[in-house]
């Protein structure tokens, strides 16, 4: 079973047990040459958009602090980024023939 992992910081425990763990940001800007003169490395570095959080089991007893490896399925991260990208577009698609099939009824005239 393959797994794409990621070193992770704990930030905090719940009360439950559960960790909230926080990954380095990473852009492909980062191994980029023309870094300093590209306007999304520049954008990506006014944003400075906050480390994301996850929630995740503690099965190690980690504490505040702990640098941990965390890691998903390959098959559920494709399974995701299906619902995450293909979902919106088909309904899109989906929504459009609807409301081309809508204005047929209603008698509207297409104009482009």
């Amino acid at each position: 079973m393959a797994m794409n992992t990621e070193t992770a910081r704990v930030a905090s425990v719940d009360s439950d047990g559960q960790l909230w763990v926080e990954t380095q940001r990473k852009a492909a800007c980062d191994s980029c040459s023309v870094n300093k003169g590209c306007g999304t490395g520049v954008i990506t570095k006014m944003l400075n958009l906050r480390s994301p959080r996850i929630r995740v089991q503690n099965t190690l007893g980690a504490v505040v602090g702990d640098e941990v490896l965390v890691g998903i399925d390959d098959g559920q991260l494709v399974r995701a980024s299906f619902a995450a990208y293909f979902m919106p577009l088909a309904w899109m698609f989906i929504g459009a023939l609807a409301g081309g099939m809508i204005a047929g009824t209603l008698q509207w005239e297409q104009a482009d």
